[in-house]
């Protein structure tokens, strides 16, 4: 299974030059998005017969007065779903070493390695409950699921043979929430927010005994997180939609190592970053 390898390191090195210089921007974008996607929600809200009534226009049909549109366009999106995705996910890590060591007058950070950039293959299985609103195009659910899949990073140092030293994997959990979204004719745009958990492992080459041996070094541990999402499906068949969606997964600090010494101590963390893009196929056992 090398070529596979090999393939997944060709395309991750091709993504990394590509989206490098522009991942500020890209952070810039999906922020964006997700505002755009919140402000839509928010018109919907407030004046449902308009947007109801623009999709009715362009189809050619004439407008009803808002006590009709759930004869015309019933909840159709209302129910339980099973979903299943899979894509591409790109991990942005910031290592912080910080000190505080009053007997020798300092306090402070004294490295930041800031971009440390992790890839891989994503996929997860999700199960989740819609209610469409009625007399309106506004729907609301709650879901939750399981992702799969890791990313890696490295730090390496100028040492030779001795430059790596130290290598981590994020592997993202389970993950639950909800979503609010728009439904315009088969289609709904939705944005949502989750709360999720990760597993971080580290393993140290030029020290493999020291995460069993070094007290105050955590080389696997847990982290709680916030996902927020923002994506589209469309029906394609009476139960069954296809769509894409965006993540944003943001950690709380990780604390890889955390060392004191009477009154000094020293403590190494990491804030790390998701982005994931996904193609997602969904089940409706209940739609008409």
């Amino acid at each position: 299974m090398n070529w596979i390898r090999n393939a997944d390191e060709a395309l991750g090195a091709k993504i990394d030059a590509a989206v490098g210089p522009y991942w500020r921007t890209i952070n810039l974008l999906a922020i964006g998005l997700c505002g755009l996607l919140v402000v839509l929600v928010a018109m919907a809200v407030l004046n449902p017969a308009r947007a109801e009534g623009i999709d009715k226009a362009r189809a050619g049909a004439t407008l009803v007065p808002v006590g009709e549109l759930a004869k015309v366009a019933p909840g159709s999106w209302s129910g339980v779903y099973l979903s299943a995705g899979v894509g591409y996910q790109i991990a942005d890590t910031n290592l912080d070493l910080n000190a505080n060591a009053p007997t020798y007058q300092f306090a402070g950070s004294l490295l930041e390695i800031d971009g440390l950039s992790g890839r891989g293959w994503t996929y997860d299985g999700r199960i989740g409950v819609d209610f469409h609103v009625p007399n309106t195009v506004f729907v609301v659910g709650i879901l939750g699921g399981y992702k799969g899949g890791e990313t890696e990073f490295s730090v390496n140092t100028d040492l030779g043979n001795f430059g790596n030293a130290l290598n981590a994997t994020m592997r993202q959990t389970w993950y639950a929430g909800g979503r609010v979204g728009i439904a315009s004719g088969k289609s709904l745009y939705y944005v949502g927010y989750a709360w999720t958990q990760g597993e971080m492992d580290i393993s140290i080459p030029l020290a493999p005994t020291a995460c069993s041996s070094v007290k105050g070094l955590n080389c696997s541990q847990d982290i709680d997180g916030r996902m927020l999402l923002a994506g589209m499906e469309t029906q394609i068949a009476p139960q069954w939609t296809l769509g894409m969606e965006y993540t944003l997964t943001q950690y709380d600090t990780a604390s890889i190592l955390s060392l004191a010494g009477g009154q000094d101590s020293l403590r190494l963390d990491a804030d790390t970053d998701v982005h994931a893009f996904m193609a997602r196929l969904s089940f409706r056992p209940l739609a008409k």
